[in-house]
Order: C-alpha cells, then sequence, then structure tokens
C-alpha cells in the first residue's frame, strides 16, 4: 500500500493482535491536543503547556479529570488525547520501531496502568498490541461498532508466520 511518505511501513495482518516489544516507560507517551482550521491551537499534558515553546511549562486550564477533559472535547471547548506507543515487533524486531498514534479515550484512560505495567517489566517489555471490537446502540438507535488500541504488557501471544506482512 502507498502511504505517501517514504519511510512509512504500515504493518498488515488478519490477526486483531500481534506480539510486540515496548522499550520501557519512555515507549508511552499522551499529549492533549485541539486542532481546527489546519492549525493546532492547544497541546499539553493534561496541566501544563507543551507547545508553544513560549508557553511549554505554564497551566493550560484543562480539567483535572479524564472524564472532564472528554466532556469538553466533545462540547468543543477542549483537546483530544493523541496517545503515542512507540513499539517493535516480536517476531521480527529487527525491522525496527513502529508507532502507534491514537485518539482514544479509553486508551488515554489505561495509560497509567500501562506505565506501572512497563515499569514493573524487564526492558524491552513484551506485550501484545490488540485491536478490540467495541459495539452499542445509540439513544437515537445507530448502532456504531469501532475497534480500539489495547496493550497489554507481559502477555505475549505467537502468530502464524504467514500472519503479518509489511506494506511499503
Amino acid at each position: 500500500m502507498d502511504t505517501g511518505d517514504e519511510y512509512v511501513v504500515e504493518v498488515l495482518t488478519r490477526r486483531d493482535h500481534i506480539p510486540v516489544l515496548l522499550g520501557g516507560r519512555g515507549a508511552v507517551s499522551l499529549r492533549m491536543v485541539m486542532r481546527g482550521a489546519g492549525e493546532t491551537f492547544h497541546v499539553c499534558d493534561g496541566t501544563r503547556f507543551l507547545e508553544p515553546a513560549g508557553a511549554r511549562g505554564s497551566l493550560c486550564g484543562c480539567p483535572a479529570s479524564l472524564a472532564d477533559r472528554k466532556a469538553a472535547a466533545q462540547a468543543g471547548r477542549g483537546p483530544m488525547p493523541e496517545v503515542r506507543i512507540g513499539f517493535r515487533l516480536g517476531d521480527v524486531p529487527e525491522l525496527g520501531v513502529f508507532s502507534l498514534v491514537s485518539t482514544s479515550w479509553e486508551l488515554a484512560a489505561e495509560l497509567p496502568a500501562l506505565t506501572a505495567g512497563l515499569d514493573a517489566a524487564a526492558v524491552p517489555a513484551r506485550g501484545v498490541l490488540r485491536y478490540e471490537l467495541m459495539q452499542f446502540t445509540t439513544l437515537s438507535g445507530i448502532a456504531v461498532s469501532y475497534r480500539r488500541p489495547v496493550i497489554e504488557v507481559g502477555r505475549p501471544k505467537v502468530l502464524e508466520q504467514d500472519a503479518v506482512r509489511l506494506a511499503a
């Protein structure tokens, strides 16, 4: 698949999970980002600004709880999570570091447990990246389904040799 970037490689698999290696706590980061009209307006860690450089470290004004941050974002008044996870493929680590970027609120909520698991694990930490099927029906009766990323540390699962292929 042509990704439009000569340095981008996608991992294609028929599985909903793959074994991964994570390089400790530094492999995971969370930023809260608000964008609009092709511009980034707000980048913080939930408490203090990360960008622009002139505002870095000053209080950002975001609510303290993730639930309140989500409500503000849904109302168009706050940033959304941008979770970044760097990992190597467990079966072929020599291919280099891959990156997952997700705006999943669920993944953002799980980050404290994930970082605690990474702190307790040997480096590189063995884990599994999987995409969990989420399904629900809205109040107006519309069926919604999507897959959200989940990282489990210390629970590697083995793939069949033909289960993963790379596309450049």
